[in-house]
């Protein structure tokens, strides 16, 4: 699985409009691997016992692409998730460590509690993150 992931994947956090109002954004862990291969994707769902999985795209961009799978896990299950794989990840063990310190708020208080530290500490891994995640040499300019 650590190879599926590490292979077709990608870990990050999402920054999701607040429908609560006290904060402009709220933040979670997501994991997605995209195949093409929807039989692994099944498997994937399967064998982990969370997350959905979905067709990405019911009609390719172009003619010679196709169908595109997903297997998507968000918040605490990817945590757990990531847990769990963490030890055999070879490429994305640096952005799992990174987003793996992504503040956990208690539930009670996950969308109205959240201090302005808090809030920061969420914005500044998530930045950190999202930076990892750029595609391409431009952050090496």
């Amino acid at each position: 699985i650590a190879g599926i992931l590490d292979g077709e994947g990608c870990i990050g956090i999402d920054k999701i409009k607040s429908p609560h109002k006290v904060w402009p954004f709220d933040f979670k862990i997501r994991v997605v691997i995209t195949n093409t291969n929807e039989n692994i994707i099944c498997w994937l769902k399967t064998t982990v016992g969370s997350g959905c999985a979905y067709i990405s795209q019911k009609k390719p961009f172009k003619s010679n692409w196709r169908v595109v799978h997903r297997w998507q896990i968000v918040s605490e299950q990817a945590r757990e998730f990531l847990t769990q794989v963490r030890p055999y990840l070879k490429i994305k063990g640096e952005v799992c460590d990174l987003v793996m310190q992504l503040p956990k708020l208690p539930t009670s208080r996950k969308f109205t509690g959240r201090t302005n530290l808090e809030y920061e500490e969420q914005t500044k891994f998530y930045n950190m993150a999202k930076l990892k995640n750029t595609r391409g040499l431009a952050i090496f300019k």
